[in-house]
């Protein structure tokens, strides 16, 4: 072997060697390091970034140093952990074993880190959020999200519906971040609508992913609307059956899941419901005060 071909080899064993010690320093150092594609893993989420942590369980928050949610860190922790208990008593499930709550300063960084677009998202056992003076998640929203993942996973009508509906219901500003902050469910519906018309019975039910509608607003409005109409209308009992039964056992797609839950719950098809509430959202509309 040529002393040339030796220094070579010599030379790249000890780049080797030092790329082996230099990047887990780079990842401890450098917090932004973002993963290809979305994760929700709150071990690797925590083990890139510097976080501020409490604890009181089923909860574990987790806040980016430095952000205004290490400020009121303790006060996020007693709110949601009081929110968590209220909504695993609505739906009457049994809370998981652990439930970890990432909060970012901004959406830029969360998506830096999760690789996921939005405010909020949650998913499993994990609820991650953009908090700062500007920008707060309602209290109630994505843990809703993990208290019904106790159930099953839902089609999105149902999943998200259900979030903003109880959020208002629970007297939080459950609109704030959709644009009609302090607004009502119905109210701000027949304001977006403006004389339009809502998604037919067989587009929005049959959504796997509310981010898949063409007006995502609409399918959030509209299903809160929904789902409230059926609560009020035959009551929580026949909501949580509704919910139990739209859940995912089977690869039957969600229209089907969400027509059978509500026929055998409510002895009603989806159709038909959706026309008892669109007669309800035009009564209450010709009632409205003309401006």
């Amino acid at each position: 072997m040529s002393r040339r071909l030796e220094l070579g080899i010599s030379y790249m064993c000890q780049l080797y060697v030092l790329a082996a010690f230099l990047v887990p320093l780079l990842v401890a150092w450098f917090p932004a390091a973002s993963f290809s594609g979305q994760t929700s893993d709150p071990q690797a989420l925590l083990a890139v970034g510097d976080y501020v942590s409490r604890s009181r369980a089923p909860l574990r928050v987790h806040a980016w140093r430095g952000s205004v949610a290490a400020a009121g860190i303790d006060s996020i922790l007693a709110s949601r952990h009081q929110a968590f208990a209220v909504l695993c008593n609505l739906l009457e499930v049994t809370p998981p074993d652990s439930v970890n709550l990432i909060f970012y300063p901004d959406e830029p960084t969360k998506f830096t880190q999760t690789g996921h677009r939005g405010l909020g998202w949650g998913v499993g056992t994990t609820v991650i959020e953009v908090l700062n003076d500007s920008i707060q998640v309602d209290s109630y929203h994505e843990l809703a999200h993990i208290a019904l993942y106790q159930i099953g996973l839902l089609p999105a009508m149902w999943d998200e519906g259900f979030a903003v509906y109880v959020s208002a219901l629970l007297g939080a500003d459950a609109l704030r971040n959709f644009g009609y902050p302090g607004g009502r469910i119905d109210d701000s519906l027949r304001d977006h609508l403006a004389g339009g018309e809502p998604y037919a019975w067989c587009e929005l039910a049959a959504l796997e992913d509310i981010g898949d509608a063409t007006d995502v607003l609409l399918a959030y409005l509209q299903s809160a609307s929904l789902v409230g109409f059926v609560a009020e209308e035959y009551g929580d009992e026949s909501l949580r059956d509704v919910l139990r039964n739209a859940a995912k056992r089977s690869p039957r797609d969600a229209l089907e899941r969400s027509n059978e839950a509500l026929l055998s719950s409510v002895g009603r098809s989806g159709l038909d419901v959706w026309t008892l509430w669109r007669s309800r959202l035009d009564r209450a509309s010709d009632r409205l005060p003309t401006k």
